[in-house]
């Protein structure tokens, strides 16, 4: 292939690239490297064999469909599960309890403020389990409250001083956490799937502002139209 046809192939990925992800207001060589990765791995690659958790046997009456959605659903969600007992670990001896407590407070620590239901939109919960969330973190003093000048009617919350002195003693064996999540990937791995997981949640992200509160049926209306 000359460098001409080369040159144009790049051009078209690249094209492709910003009109599939939107979502970055700006992006990398990096981000563009990832991206190709991702749709040009080499698909002769080995694999390890996927650990199976159902047995062999087939109930009556079910129609049990395995497709790559359905697998990748269920790997997320027990990525999520070994993610969630090593983050506990990582607040054992903290007056964090949960690592919603945790998310909560990195939010507030890059803002002066939030309102609660700013605040809880950008952590992803239900206002009812967001709300508790903050009377927890409150309690402890690890956030204060006060009114809105601008709406008497809301709440704003910010980070107190004891909040960042006790996310400063968190951080590194948050870090170790991390670390053990990411297990056996390589730094390559790891940024292809950060740039896919990036956006993936911010696809989600937005079908959660718009449409949280509608039944299963209608986002599955939404999503279909939104891949139109």
């Amino acid at each position: 292939m000359k460098s001409k046809e080369l040159l144009l192939q790049i051009v078209e990925h690249l094209d492709a690239f910003e009109k599939e992800n939107k979502h970055l207001e700006q992006y990398t060589l990096r981000d563009f490297l990832s991206y190709m990765q991702s749709r040009t791995g080499s698909e002769t690659e080995s694999l390890p064999a996927p650990r199976h958790i159902a047995g062999g046997k087939k109930p009556e009456g079910f129609r049990m469909q395995e497709n790559t959605a359905n697998l990748l659903s269920r790997l997320i969600s027990l990525i999520y599960r070994y993610a969630k007992e090593y983050t506990k670990k990582a607040l054992e001896e903290s007056d964090l309890q949960t690592v919603e407590e945790f998310s909560f407070l990195i939010v507030l620590m890059t803002y002066d403020h939030l309102s609660k239901t700013e605040l809880i939109l950008k952590n992803v919960m239900a206002k009812t389990s967001g709300a508790e969330v903050v009377k927890r973190l409150l309690k402890k003093g690890l956030i204060m409250q006060f009114d809105d000048e601008k709406d008497k009617r809301s709440q704003l919350v910010a980070i107190t001083p004891k909040g960042l002195k006790e996310m400063k003693k968190v951080f590194p064996r948050m870090h170790i956490a991390s670390e053990i999540i990411t297990g056996n990937l390589s730094i390559s791995e790891q940024e292809t799937l950060a740039f896919l997981l990036q956006k993936l949640e911010a696809y989600h992200n937005k079908l959660f502002l718009l449409h949280r509160d509608e039944e299963l049926e209608a986002l599955t209306r939404a999503v279909r139209k939104d891949s139109h």
